[in-house]
């Protein structure tokens, strides 16, 4: 899928050319709302926890600036996230999440996830 895929590393869209444009943007987002002075005791939780919302905030105004016309926005989320401050966030920034796909994980006490479709309100 090396002709249809491109993977990226980075702080969000830090690594792009302004001038790119995409058919779709997917981030598996650090779902995990944690407070503004949050303490990381180990640098794995970066890959999970979000002070605020922050990164969330970037996203959602960023990612625009790299869509194709009819392009996708799409988020991947968690029931370990804040769903309520997701909603928040969404309704601030003019979007609407639609939840294309949600499963749980396997055991005792298995989390959620989701794939939510994000469409931006004109």
């Amino acid at each position: 899928v090396n002709n249809l895929v491109s993977v990226r590393c980075g702080d969000l869209f830090e690594v792009l050319n302004k001038t790119e444009r995409f058919d779709t943007i997917f981030w598996n987002s650090s779902f995990v709302f944690v407070p503004d002075n949050y303490n990381f005791s180990k640098s794995v939780h970066r890959a999970f926890c979000d002070p605020g919302y922050a990164t969330h905030t970037r996203f959602l105004k960023e990612a625009p600036r790299y869509l194709n016309t009819d392009g996708k926005i799409l988020l991947g989320f968690s029931g370990q996230g804040n769903d309520d401050a997701l909603k928040k966030l969404l309704d601030d920034h003019g979007y609407k999440a639609t939840k294309l796909i949600s499963k749980f994980g396997v055991g005792p006490g298995a989390h959620r996830y989701d794939i939510l479709y994000l469409q931006i309100c004109s």
